[in-house]
Formats: structure tokens, C-alpha cells, sequence
């Protein structure tokens, strides 16, 4: 999947910190709402949802407003749908 849309990415702004996107912890509720604020306001929040999902598991941050552990939740439920399906 191409990242071209990551220049236009909310997140690129300069008056934006990167580390906002790196929680030392899903624990900090705060640091994740405020993350996810910025996120909702995203010309390309769908295209980031779908590369951060269609990346390895290991991916660290708040990736199109999900955190690790809600993209781990949304693959384990896209891969018990396609099985439903099979």
C-alpha cells in the first residue's frame, strides 16, 4: 500500500509532537484521547486505519485513531469473520 497520504496526515503538522502518538503506555487515557482528537480530524484517517491494519502487529503508536490493542481486537475480528464466511 502506498503512504503518499501520510504527508497530508493531520499528524504531519508542524505544530503537532510525534510523541503525542506514542503513549509510553495505553494506560495514560489522556495522552490517547488527546491523540485520537487529532486523528478524528484527519483528511486521510481511513487510509491510515487501513495501512496501520494491514501492518505487522508489532506497530507501535496510535495509528488511524486505534491503539495497538484495538488493532490487534479489529484484526482478530476481521479473521474470525473471513473463517464465518469460508
Amino acid at each position: 500500500m502506498s503512504t503518499d497520504w501520510m504527508s497530508r496526515a493531520r499528524c504531519a503538522a508542524e505544530d503537532i509532537e510525534a510523541e503525542l502518538f506514542f503513549p509510553r503506555t495505553e494506560a495514560n487515557l489522556r495522552q490517547v484521547r488527546e491523540a485520537r482528537e487529532v486523528c478524528l480530524s484527519c483528511p486521510v484517517l481511513a487510509l491510515c486505519r487501513e495501512w496501520a491494519l494491514a501492518e505487522p502487529p508489532s506497530l507501535d503508536g496510535i495509528w488511524g485513531g486505534l491503539t495497538h490493542t484495538e488493532r490487534r481486537r479489529c484484526r482478530r475480528q476481521e479473521a474470525r469473520t473471513a473463517a464465518q464466511a469460508a
